[in-house]
């Protein structure tokens, strides 16, 4: 298997997750996926200002998702 494929599967098993669960927005869902994908992708430590780097939002929408 190809990185790519095991990376569409990965996305498609949280996107069939995010579907059980109810009451969650499409922001969410988008900014959700896009983060998961990027835990795959960066390697070593993980924070904010790489997703805002790396992600397709702006870091403030990464701290806000994540925001209790």
């Amino acid at each position: 298997m190809t990185k790519e494929t095991l990376l569409m599967q990965y996305q498609s098993e949280c996107r069939m997750a995010l579907k059980s669960v109810s009451n969650i927005s499409k922001p969410f869902e988008k900014t959700f996926m896009d983060t998961m994908k990027l835990f795959m992708a960066i390697p070593n430590r993980i924070n904010f200002l790489k997703l805002g780097r790396y992600g397709s939002f702006s870091e403030q929408t990464y701290r806000n998702l994540f925001k209790p």
